[in-house]
């Protein structure tokens, strides 16, 4: 059996906290990806599917909520894979008690302060500063007050991104944050999980 054929058929996240299905069918060369809810049976629109010559593309819609994903998902076994999943968060700035807002007018500018998520889902807080060259960022878990250790930032002058691992847990994220106003920022997040072939049925 070719090695992407393994996709053929259910698979979840390997420990089970999640309640997302993909089933995943093929119609000659072309994969069709079904994703579903088990606990409410809510389908997910799926678009723009395409294998890529090592993995399974495609995006998802929730249409109960409009959560909108990324998605690659890699065999590494007949019955393992791993699940590279993007996801957008609305993001604000808080500013710094010694800055002002009207000084800061370039976009490079806007990302100077604390970052944290708008809705409060995520309690990881970004600290901001420029540095000799770029930026310097600091993370940590605003519950605790954890350190997350933060590699390869990059600023390419529209979206800072950056590599974080939080020690604890060893979570490892992969992070673009896009500021559209001196308030407001789109942050990309990508973080990857196991996933596991469900028996057939």
């Amino acid at each position: 059996m070719n090695p992407k054929d393994w996709l053929l058929g259910k698979w979840q996240k390997a420990d089970e906290d999640s309640a997302v299905i993909f089933e995943i069918s093929k119609d000659k060369n072309c994969f069709n990806v079904r994703v579903y809810s088990k606990d409410d049976n809510e389908e997910h629109v799926v678009s723009n599917t395409k294998w890529d010559g090592k993995a399974l593309r495609f995006e998802t819609l929730v249409p109960s909520n409009k959560w909108r994903t990324g998605n690659r998902l890699t065999v590494i076994s007949k019955t393992k894979a791993i699940h590279e999943l993007t996801y957008w968060e609305p993001w604000k700035r808080t500013l710094p008690k010694t800055a002002r807002q009207g000084s800061r007018k370039s976009k490079s500018g806007w990302l100077v302060g604390r970052w944290q998520n708008c809705e409060g889902y995520i309690d990881v807080l970004f600290n901001v500063d420029k540095a000799a060259k770029g930026f310097r960022v600091q993370a940590f878990e605003e519950c605790n007050g954890e350190k997350i250790v933060v590699s390869k930032v990059k600023w390419d002058g529209k979206v800072l991104s950056l590599d974080a691992i939080t020690p604890s847990t060893k979570w490892r994220t992969r992070n673009r944050l896009k500021v559209v106003s001196k308030q407001r920022a789109v942050h990309e997040i990508t973080i990857w999980e196991d996933w596991r072939k469900l028996p057939p049925t």
